[in-house]
């Protein structure tokens, strides 16, 4: 129930299972990215004995990120911090059981984000359906790299995309200042990247 009423379609874990199964039967790897909501995180347990069971290699546990649908519905589906800190506990215990399965998820250290920020703040190119090419998932349009096919790496001039690259690292830097001045040491970054480009 809970995983069709995140997704807005009946049958659709039902069907998610039946892949499972026959991917499971064919040999072939499967890798389970499953989004956590306030609402899933009691089912991280069942998701990772239904990945044990079925021999999966690896499970990303991710909380929602502000962009579309996540934007449009963080009061039902974001999570707070103490929420975030139960999902890192609950990765950490699962990881500790789980030897076969590598868990892993898109939680930052702001640690991590203080030691070794470069790690946290390189392009993640996402190509939407037009062609687009953004540099990171959610990404409003003026942040494009490039348009597919109609413009082609060769024909960007380094100044446009000197500019457009720094016009995304300016971002980022911005909320690594923010997430660095946060009392947490768990952080979903990524959501204050996306608040940021809401302000």
């Amino acid at each position: 129930k809970t995983h069709d009423w995140l997704r807005g379609v009946n049958g659709c874990y039902a069907h998610a299972i039946n892949a499972l199964t026959l991917f499971k039967k064919e040999a072939i790897p499967v890798f389970i990215q499953s989004m956590v909501t306030p609402q899933t995180l009691p089912y991280m347990e069942e998701v990772i004995k239904l990945a044990a069971d079925n021999k999966v290699k690896a499970v990303r546990f991710s909380h929602v990120d502000y962009y579309g649908r996540g934007k449009e519905n963080k009061g039902t589906l974001g999570m707070n911090h103490n929420e975030l800190t139960t999902l890192d506990k609950k990765i950490m215990k699962m990881k500790k059981i789980y030897k076969n399965i590598y868990v892993t998820s898109n939680l930052v250290y702001q640690e991590s984000l203080r030691n070794r920020p470069e790690e946290f703040l390189i392009p993640n190119l996402h190509i939407l359906s037009d062609g687009t090419v953004l540099p990171w998932y959610g990404f409003p349009s003026d942040y494009a790299l490039w348009k597919y096919p109609e413009t082609t790496l060769n024909s960007i001039s380094d100044q446009y995309m000197y500019r457009q690259l720094q016009k995304f690292y300016n971002l980022l830097n911005q909320a690594k200042k923010v997430a660095i001045g946060k009392a947490v040491r768990v952080l979903a970054f990524d959501n204050i990247i996306a608040e940021l480009l809401a302000a």
